[in-house]
């Protein structure tokens, strides 16, 4: 076990009063999280890293052989890496039954046989580094440790402020102390090093840690603190915040905070953030890399502006800068279709990591979303973050048991196996890979830093607040212009390294020609100096001081694209490396995109698509002044990802683009028969899937289930499709796509029973393999909706209100009335139509379009071997 560093990084902070010192560059971060260099072999097949993650909920019994049958079944699906998730008993207030318990012998005993076995299947294991959240929580379960480093609060009383140790809280320990910090690392982490050490930053490549949150600050009740706070405070801050009643700050209603008190706030609140960074996060990140695995994780609620004083973190920025890979959590639907988010929070890590200099950030994505999720839900959740620079993820989740729905005594939950879209999700999985590690590719290119106001919400403390409101707008208005950012706050600004060079303003790894600062009132006086100076050199600064002056006071920065037709629904990220870079476009409306795009790009760009690793030729032309123009049609939620390379590295074999006009088309009306395959359902014990194994096909006409096939509305399951197709003589032997029109909500295609793959987002087509001249084809499509329709039947509910009691089961919690919300609203079923069978028109020979400018025509290649 390497104990030196962590116990010398130890003694550093003790002497350094953890005044809110980093503590530099060593030990060095893990390789694997640096920048790579585009590569096309790499593209085809990523590395693990941007493979899903499946947290592993560890809730039963751990039986050695479940556990091999589990990981293989996982791989299988393409789930590349597993994050090891103990579900503790008497960790939270839940019915929990693992077995055996965590941190035992016997325990560690099955760690070390399952990294055992996913290094034999190719895969990568992430451990989880408590066996509850917030991350910390296993030392005040601990006896020997639950005393000495519980959490410490000042509390209110009658007028005054008391010290307290809380050693009942259900937060986690003291960890603003770094004793507190090395009892935890102690309990948890290493036992883990001296089980599966000799695994880590191979098989075992980082430790997550998860919703971090120090206490929270209770105003007029409670401030979140440490035994030696008053003498750390005063080194750092010049005053002794305990005396003459300074904290009254934390006691009176923001409105009738005078300055001095909301200097106070600010202090207080910078104190213990900066605190907690350095206790914990850092000395546990510094743990990880002298390990050789890098630190992961999220805070809690980034998506709350406001949490940047209700959830203990502080700043957003400071705490996911102290870790190696920063991460966000998409929850309760905070990002879906058709809703915007207060503050675009992916930005959050994702600018962590460009500043941080390493190349990934990470989404631990859909807690609490229900279980009716779509594939074109999931894809445009995900889209909306890659977007937004996070590039690796990590989803929700595969229990050992469900077995008496002992999910997390939450909400009675199946595993993905019992949910019809298991099957799809390799498609799924294979476009979030190759977008992620496309997105990781070289460097951002973003000129523009946003300030994050954040000491504005320290001193004011309130939603309404002039900066919080801006804030929220120009996170949004910025992105609807297409203008690409990251969030900059006084921490980097004051940073001793941060400079001005050739016109930019360098901040870490990152620099940038436009800095935009909405309302602030609380800006270090070193913040502003730096900007200053930044002005003064030719940099541009753009400051706002009310929310009527946001869109004229950003017409003039310089877009990340330019559109021919106006949007404020496309959005687009941008990376560059030597001889080339890739652009990701999204449309994030609910309409239909049509117009030309202007990008700075070098190289020569052709068209990926993720899902299969398939690339496109695009027409495209070269301007006067070097940059490429080439036409963007992106349907509702659509995505295209757009890559540029020198010529010698462009692929051999390129398809021809996707978005070719139909010469001719036939409507597929008549002549269809289904058959129902199986039913998903939850029974009195666990969650069924029902073979129809007698099932033959009959009949029917397209359209929702529960009106074509006779079943009811709660129906959940698979059901196949079957057509036999004459194809128009005008038809044969040209390329063809199938347009499934409406569907509810995945579907599988065959062609006289090969499988020519999955479609599953909008646009809903799929190019058909050659036919020849040949006259007919056998089309089968297996359609698939989700577990909503079952879950919420009146049923279910009445079930579960029953079981609600019984062994195994504990209270079922708030989470269930948003999830059964949720899945009301993904209810549905059935392949709608119409199905279109289109002839496409033939790849031509470009010619130039507009005299004097270059149109680069790239040549027909063959189509894709299906």
């Amino acid at each position: 076990m390497k104990r030196i560093a962590v116990l010398t990084t130890l003694a550093t902070l003790l002497l350094t009063g953890l005044t809110g010192v980093a503590k530099g560059d060593t030990p060095v971060v893990p390789e694997y999280v640096s920048q790579r260099t585009f590569s096309t072999n790499s593209l085809a097949d990523p590395e693990n890293a941007f493979w899903p993650t499946m947290f592993w909920w560890w809730n039963g019994t751990l039986e050695p052989e479940l556990l091999r049958n589990q990981l293989a079944d996982m791989k299988a699906h393409d789930f590349r890496n597993t994050l090891i998730w103990p579900i503790a008993n008497n960790f939270r207030p839940a019915d929990y039954h693992m077995s055996p318990d965590y941190l035992t012998p016997e325990f560690f005993d099955r760690v070390q046989g399952v990294v055992n076995e996913a290094q034999q299947l190719g895969m990568s294991c992430v451990l989880y580094d408590d066996g509850a959240w917030p991350s910390g929580s296993a030392v005040r379960r601990h006896p020997q440790y639950a005393t000495n480093y519980a959490t410490v609060q000042l509390v209110y009383n009658n007028g005054s402020w008391t010290q307290v140790r809380n050693t009942s809280t259900k937060i986690t320990g003291d960890y603003l102390s770094p004793q507190t910090t090395q009892a935890f690392i102690d309990i948890t982490h290493e036992p883990y090093a001296a089980t599966v050490g000799s695994h880590f930053g191979s098989t075992i490549k980082s430790m997550f840690t998860d919703e971090l949150a120090y206490q929270y600050v209770n105003v007029g009740h409670s401030i979140p603190w440490t035994p030696n706070g008053q003498t750390l405070f005063q080194n750092q801050f010049g005053y002794d915040v305990l005396a003459d009643g300074k904290l009254d700050a934390f006691a009176v209603s923001p409105s009738q905070l005078t300055t001095e008190q909301k200097q106070v706030r600010v202090d207080v609140i910078d104190f213990v953030s900066g605190q907690y960074r350095d206790a914990f996060l850092l000395t546990k990140r510094d743990w990880c890399r002298q390990q050789g695995i890098a630190q992961t994780g999220h805070v809690a609620a980034a998506d709350d502006t406001m949490g940047a004083v209700k959830y203990g973190f502080g700043n957003a920025l400071r705490q996911l800068r102290a870790m190696d890979i920063p991460g966000v959590d998409a929850v309760w639907r905070r990002i879906f279709p058709g809703q915007q988010t207060e503050n675009n929070f992916p930005k959050f890590a994702s600018s962590a990591a460009h500043q941080n200099g390493t190349a990934l950030s990470l989404t631990e994505s859909f807690g609490v979303y229900g279980q009716g999720l779509t594939p074109a839900q999931t894809k445009w959740v995900i889209d909306y973050q890659y977007v937004r620079g996070i590039n690796t993820y990590c989803g929700n989740n595969y229990p050992i048991t469900s077995q008496d729905h002992s999910m997390t005594a939450e909400r009675p939950r199946g595993g993905p196996t019992l949910e019809p879209m298991w099957d799809y999700l390799p498609a799924l999985n294979g476009y979030i890979a190759r977008l992620g590690y496309t997105m990781a590719c070289g460097q951002p290119d973003i000129d523009v830093g946003l300030y994050y106001p954040v000491r504005d919400i320290w001193a004011n403390g309130e939603s309404s607040d002039p900066a919080v409101q801006g804030f929220n707008t120009l996170t949004q208005a910025l992105l609807e212009r297409q203008c690409d950012y990251d969030m900059i706050d006084d921490d980097i600004l004051n940073d001793p390294a941060t400079r001005v060079e050739n016109g930019r303003l360098v901040l870490g790894a990152m620099s940038y020609r436009t800095i935009v600062v909405g309302p602030t009132s609380w800006m270090t006086a070193t913040a502003q100096q730096r900007l200053n100076e930044f002005q003064a050199a030719g940099g541009q600064v753009i400051h706002i001081n009310s929310l009527e002056q946001i869109n004229s006071a950003i017409a003039d920065i310089s877009p990340t694209i330019e559109l021919s037709v106006a949007s404020s629904d496309i959005r687009a990220a941008k990376r560059s490396w030597a001889g080339g870079g890739t652009v990701f476009f999204f449309n994030e409306g609910q309409n239909t995109y049509n117009g030309m795009v202007t990008v700075e790009l070098d190289g020569i760009p052709y068209q990926v698509d993720p899902d299969t690793g398939l690339a496109r030729e695009v027409n495209y032309q070269t301007l006067p002044d070097g940059k490429l123009s080439l036409s963007l049609n992106l349907t509702a939620g659509e995505s295209m990802l757009l890559v540029a390379q020198p010529s010698e590295d462009i692929p051999e074999d390129l398809a021809p683009s996707a978005k070719r006009t139909p010469l001719e088309s036939l409507v597929i009306a008549n002549g269809w028969n289904a058959r129902v395959d199986r039913r998903f359902w939850a029974g009195e014990h666990d969650f069924e899937i029902h073979e129809n194994e007698n099932a033959q096909f009959e009949p029917v006409s397209l359209g929702r289930w529960a009106t074509t096939l006779g079943l009811t509305s709660d129906f959940s399951g698979h059901v196949t499709y079957q057509c036999m197709v004459d194809i128009p003589e005008s038809m044969r032997d040209g390329e063809l796509m199938l347009d499934l029109g409406e569907m509810e909500y995945a579907a599988r295609v065959k062609i006289n029973g090969e499988d020519i793959g999955c479609v599953l987002w909008n646009p809903f087509t799929i190019d058909l393999p050659s036919l020849g001249d040949s006259s007919q084809f056998l089309l089968e499509i297996e359609m698939s909706n989700t577990l909503a329709n079952e879950l919420t039947s009146q049923r279910v509910m009445d079930l579960w209100e029953e079981m609600e009691d019984q062994p195994g089961w504990g209270s079922i919690s708030r989470y269930n009335d948003d999830c059964v919300q949720f899945e009301m609203e993904s209810r549905g079923g059935g392949l709608l139509g119409p199905v279109t069978l289109h002839q496409l028109e033939a790849p031509e020979p470009c010619t130039s379009l507009l005299l004097g400018i270059a149109l680069v025509c790239l040549p027909t290649y063959s189509r894709r071997k299906k």
